[in-house]
């Protein structure tokens, strides 16, 4: 069963990829870290798993560091 994303969900996930781009353009993350973690993100959305990308909204960029080049 698919969970839409109420308006917090939205202003989390839109500030959570505002964060994963600067970082990105920072130096602090590489593209195959920010471009995994949005798959992964995108992923728990399309499987309806709205506790795994709420996770995901608000510590993404921890989860990001945390991929392997």
């Amino acid at each position: 069963m698919r969970y839409p994303l109420d308006e917090a969900d939205i202003d989390a996930r839109d500030k959570m990829l505002d964060s994963a781009l600067l970082a990105l353009v920072n130096k602090q993350l590489t593209l195959h870290q920010v471009s995994s973690g949005l798959k992964e993100v995108f992923g728990q959305m399309d499987s309806g798993n709205r506790g795994g990308a709420q996770d995901w909204f608000k510590n993404g960029l921890e989860h990001m560091s945390r991929i392997k080049d």
